[in-house]
């Protein structure tokens, strides 16, 4: 039986007991290794191996006694500081730390830095650290032009090592030489090169009532991950463009991993990774799905990470069901 031939009740199924692990909404009661850590960041697509959970605060947050707003505060996470995730809580919507409980949306869940390669020449890098200053030019005291958190995506163009033996890149949102540049520390990237999984005949089946993506290769579930997305009429897609990252007319304009679909009545919808918050599993409401000229779904940036490198490896073999 092909996978494009499974009914909707199958297809719910057959995700419904692999969404468990996704924390939405008992993931707290998962104790496996593996489904914890996908519970904690809400894919489980793209989980290196080894994958120790920490996250990065989008803003001053406080540190909550328990699982409630209404608990008392203990502390405060400071902007973009880290911190390690210790398991789930309030029904999935709240993680577990040191001191305490924050709301799952109040954090992002990234990688440990770990220092990466120098690039050698110009090409499409990856932010590993939580966060850099985009500056004017390559010292520590040239005004700030803008900054980047993890997940983002840039092309580099030059590279210089300063008289204090810091090397620099120069980056911008794209290789068109229109693209404004400034000048970030090298260490805080490395190389953007997705590993493609090994598929024979991926599927790719995005599900915006459940709000999750499930992938298929045949009938093999390879994985699933929560997403961001308004209501979308179900139906197929296809694969029209992808790009490591592009910039849209709207805020915040670099997207990474970016993936251009086409309806079959010729209507846009758009993937993406979403570095600017941690809504997956929620649905996007009315208000600010209107900002978009036409449907995006944003997913976690590990799971847009590893779809890219499957799209950019194997695009012309991969079905979209949309339900």
């Amino acid at each position: 039986m092909t996978l494009s031939k499974l009914s909707r009740r199958q297809f719910l199924k057959r995700t419904s007991a692999f969404g468990i692990a996704l924390g939405f909404p008992v993931a707290a009661k998962t104790t496996e290794i593996e489904r914890g850590t996908a519970a904690l960041i809400g894919t489980s697509l793209g989980m290196p191996d080894g994958f120790e959970a920490v996250g990065r605060a989008f803003s001053r947050t406080p540190v909550f006694a328990s699982p409630s707003l209404e608990a008392p505060s203990r502390s405060f996470f400071q902007p973009d500081s880290v911190y390690p995730l210790e398991g789930l809580a309030g029904d999935g919507w709240w993680y577990q730390v040191e001191n305490g409980y924050v709301p799952r949306e109040a954090v992002q869940p990234i990688l440990p830095y770990h220092r990466p390669a120098p690039l050698e020449g110009e090409g499409w890098v990856e932010m590993i650290a939580p966060f850099t200053a985009v500056r004017e030019y390559c010292a520590g005291s040239a005004p700030i032009m803008g900054r980047l958190v993890f997940g983002a995506v840039v092309y580099v163009h030059d590279r210089l090592r300063d008289d204090f033996g810091i090397l620099w890149y120069m980056v911008s949102a794209g290789k068109d030489s229109n693209s404004h540049y400034g000048w970030a520390t090298a260490a805080h990237f490395r190389a953007f090169a997705p590993t493609p999984p090994a598929l024979q005949h991926p599927t790719l089946w995005i599900d915006s009532h459940r709000m999750r993506m499930a992938v298929y290769d045949g009938d093999k579930l390879i994985g699933e991950s929560a997403i961001y997305a308004p209501p979308l009429l179900p139906g197929s897609a296809v694969i029209q463009t992808h790009h490591p990252a592009k910039t849209i007319r709207m805020s915040p304009s670099l997207r990474p991993s970016m993936i251009e679909l086409k309806r079959p009545n010729g209507a846009p919808l758009t993937l993406c990774g979403a570095n600017w918050h941690n809504r997956f599993g929620q649905e996007m409401d009315a208000t600010e799905a209107g900002r978009y000229p036409s449907p995006f779904v944003e997913l976690p940036i590990f799971t847009a990470r590893w779809l890219y490198g499957l799209v950019n490896a194997m695009r012309q073999k991969i079905e979209i069901v949309i339900e």
